[in-house]
Formats: C-alpha cells, structure tokens, sequence
C-alpha cells in the first residue's frame, strides 16, 4: 500500500504504527485475480477430493441428483458428535413446503468420552 486506506488509519498513532497498520492490512486485501486463482485451486482440490481417497481435500459425495421440489414428505435426522456435545435434529417435510424442526443437544461428559463411540450412541 503505497498510501494509507482511510479504513485503517488510526487516529494518533505515530508514522511507523501506521505502516505497520498499512502493511498487516495489506496483507488480508485480494485483488479480483487473486481471489479468482483462489477459487480456482479450491475447485480443483474438490473435484480431486471427490474423485480418490487420500487426496488433500477430503470429500464425501453428497448424492443429491436434484434440488428438493417442496412436495418432499416425512421425517429426517441429522447427528452431530463433536468434541463436547451430541447434538439430534429431526426434521418434518409436509409435503407442501412446510418444515417443522425438533432438536436436542446432550453435553458429553467425561465418562461417555472414554467409551466407545458406538456404545455412547446407543444409549
């Protein structure tokens, strides 16, 4: 950055603070170019993560051959186990665009933890 973006300027700060400034925030800001190759290259990586195992992008192919139509009926749930917390959603399709939603979160303790996975879930 040759002059300094009024964005970050910061009031009172002495010549060498505002370089320094200058320069950090130089470093977040992308041109058009630059985020396009960005895009590009991530592209790539997904496709590549879809086509074989052991890539650097891992992907699991989702299967969705179309886009929901609204007319979609029942009921669906959805598991997520992270680090801390078990969390259930069901979700409810009417049929005539209508969702209704249910969930629930479940704090892991130490203890569930320490067990198998398979074991904790069960319960």
């Amino acid at each position: 950055m040759s002059q300094t973006d009024p964005r970050y300027t910061i009031k009172g700060a002495s010549e060498a603070q505002q370089q320094a400034v200058d320069f950090l925030a130089s470093q977040f800001l992308l041109t058009d170019e630059r985020l396009g190759s960005i895009t590009k290259e991530f592209r790539r990586r997904m496709e590549e993560g879809l086509a074989a195992d052991g890539r650097v992008l891992k992907m699991i192919p989702s299967y969705i051959t179309q886009r929901p139509t609204g007319t979609e009926t029942g009921s669906y749930f959805a598991i997520d186990l992270g680090g801390t917390n078990l969390r259930v959603l069901q979700v409810t399709l009417d049929g005539k665009g209508g969702v209704s939603t249910e969930h629930q979160k479940f704090v892991l303790t130490e203890d569930a933890k320490s067990r198998s996975l398979f074991d904790f879930t069960a319960q």
